[in-house]
């Protein structure tokens, strides 16, 4: 015990630093607690898509939904949603996708609120997707 005593006296700099580290990575975890569902990588989507009929919402604007999205995704605009719209999905894994994966997790929060169980965001969105090699349909 002493060491270490002696330790942060000598390198209180290292200490501070990894205390804030600590900090940092335990208010990240926090937030995503609080936010909403779980992210998942574009791998474990696909998985979860093929073994669970996971219901894909993707929230970008139409346009972009238009030029490519993931199979069977509906489309609810960030702009327009509700959760009356999400009534037909309560029940179902619902996994939410937006362009970087920077809305999403508002949205998933939101659905969260309403008392759906298994909500979860693509981790960098569509982007992320798409470099994973993922198809997308028009």
């Amino acid at each position: 015990m002493d060491h270490l005593v002696e330790f942060v006296k000598h390198h209180w700099e290292l200490w501070l630093a990894f205390v804030v580290i600590l900090g940092l990575l335990a208010f990240e975890e926090l937030k995503k607690k609080v936010q909403g569902g779980s992210n998942l990588s574009a791998q474990e989507m696909a998985a979860l898509m093929n073994h669970e009929d996971a219901v894909v919402i993707d929230i970008r604007a139409s346009a972009m939904f238009q030029k490519g999205h993931i199979l069977h995704a509906v489309n609810i605009q960030k702009a327009d949603f509700t959760l009356e719209k999400m009534t037909h999905y309560k029940n179902r894994t619902i996994v939410v996708v937006d362009e970087n994966g920077y809305d999403a997790s508002g949205i998933s929060a939101k659905i969260k609120k309403d008392g759906v169980e298994k909500i979860f965001t693509l981790n960098g969105g569509i982007t992320a997707w798409k470099s994973a090699g993922l198809p997308l349909v028009k």
